[in-house]
């Protein structure tokens, strides 16, 4: 019975067409003037921006002593990029709360074999394998940022 369902499966797969459906037209309906904003590092992932769409969070790989994501914040009116994360182990998640200075992320920092598993992590064998995370424990860190320019109205 198993061979007869296995050769279902693979004659309905080859049924599929093999090209990729282009999406571009299904989301144009929902973006528009899209715009890389991250050039820098090995590669980029998830991002979000903050409540007051001046900020983005994200994370990525550019520490040439560490191969793991590190969390970056990115001024949307400066173009200034700064690390949030201390830039040992592995971070991922940033999030910033509304209506706080605060950046949330998970880190693997705290971990005192951080800096031997970073010194051990061998090259990926395909963009987006690593091992597992680990030891993450939440974090917070509070921005320091520029009092409010009250001449200007903000």
């Amino acid at each position: 019975m198993s061979d007869r369902l296995c050769l279902l499966l693979v004659a309905l797969v080859a049924q599929w067409p093999l090209h990729a459906v282009d999406d571009s037209a299904k989301e144009a309906q929902f973006l528009s003037n899209t715009r890389q904003l991250i050039y820098e590092g090995r590669r980029s992932g998830e991002g979000y921006f903050s409540a007051d769409g001046k900020f983005l969070v994200f994370q990525s790989e550019r520490e040439a002593d560490n191969p793991f994501y590190q969390i970056y914040l990115l001024n949307l009116e400066t173009g200034d990029v700064n690390r949030v994360s201390p830039g040992t182990g592995k971070t991922t998640c940033a999030f910033l709360r509304p209506g706080s200075d605060d950046v949330i992320y998970a880190s693997t920092h705290t971990d005192p074999e951080a800096k031997a598993k970073q010194k051990s992590e061998p090259p990926p064998l395909r963009v987006g394998l690593r091992r597992p995370h680990g030891n993450l424990r939440v974090q917070t860190r509070r921005l320091k940022r520029p009092p409010p320019d009250r001449r200007a109205g903000l």
